[in-house]
């Protein structure tokens, strides 16, 4: 009976431990909870803006590898034309790969920086997550002492020159339209004897023409579309740069600046390409519009 009695006061004990362990470690998680979230939310830009760049990046791969391939079989084939064509191809891609994985390693750095501090109200390299080069950013940081995640305070604390970026990113932010934002910048790096840094100049607008061929349209379009621009390779020419040298282009650079942004939907995109081409004389080169996704059962 003793034993009965003392199995059943063990079992009790055992039922209310677990019971206690249970609501702490349920009102641990629900503490624990709001403060993740609030992390999290307050570095949802930096990561949103990773998680595109690493995106952008295996694209870039992708296509890449897809080059190569059809390289190789062109070889075997003594097809020098499309040899030439792909070789032309695959060091554009190449360029655009390094380009790629300098954004990735920038918007790493402002996403570590970010969650290490639990938050920034506006670091400095959220310049170069818009396009500006990564020296500027660098620059700018070394001025302010704390590296291109430093603040904008820390920056015009240390450097005067600089209240113009400190104004702006206490006023609601950068402006997106490009000439606005170089008109920015530019006099603040120049004032600060980094003028050099940003490579010649700024980017002009920060979608190049090879944003379409990356949503859908046919090579050949933004090779033509790279031609009316002034030539050159279309990762390296904006739509900005187009819609100055080809004023029949403006509805593309209108869709950017609105901030829709290029469409990847098929049929929009053969709206707003369609008639552009028309007007610049490469209707042609669409090849009777884009494909339409494959319809699943």
């Amino acid at each position: 009976m003793h034993r009965a009695l003392i199995k059943m006061i063990v079992s009790l004990a055992l039922a209310a431990g677990l019971t206690i362990s249970v609501v702490a470690a349920t009102e641990g998680a629900a503490s624990a909870a709001p403060k993740t979230a609030a992390a999290a939310a307050t570095c949802s830009t930096e990561q949103a803006n990773y998680d595109s760049a690493v995106a952008h990046k295996q694209t870039i791969q992708h296509k890449l590898k897809k080059a190569r391939h059809a390289l190789r079989v062109a070889k075997r084939h003594h097809n020098r034309a499309k040899v030439r064509k792909l070789r032309h191809r695959i060091h554009r891609l190449e360029r655009r790969l390094d380009s790629a994985k300098s954004r990735v390693a920038s918007t790493r750095t402002s996403l570590e920086t970010c969650q290490a501090g639990g938050g920034t109200s506006s670091p400095i390299q959220s310049l170069c997550d818009q396009g500006v080069p990564q020296p500027v950013c660098d620059g700018l940081g070394a001025l302010a002492g704390g590296g291109s995640g430093a603040s904008f305070q820390q920056l015009c604390d240390a450097a005067p020159q600089a209240q113009p970026l400190c104004d702006a990113a206490a006023g609601g932010g950068f402006p997106s339209d490009p000439s606005q934002f170089a008109g920015l910048l530019t006099p603040v790096l120049d004032a600060l004897g980094l003028g050099a840094l940003s490579g010649g100049g700024l980017p002009s607008d920060f979608t190049s023409i090879q944003a379409l061929c990356d949503a859908g349209a046919p090579q050949a379009v933004c090779d033509g579309l790279a031609g009316a621009a002034g030539g050159g390779v279309p990762s390296d020419l904006s739509l900005q740069q187009l819609c100055d040298a080809a004023s029949q282009a403006q509805p593309l650079c209108d869709a950017v600046n609105s901030g829709g942004g290029i469409p990847t939907d098929p049929t929009a995109l053969t709206d707003l390409l369609g008639p552009v081409l028309d007007a610049l004389g490469l209707g042609g080169l669409l090849g009777g519009g884009l494909p339409l996704p494959r319809q699943t059962a």
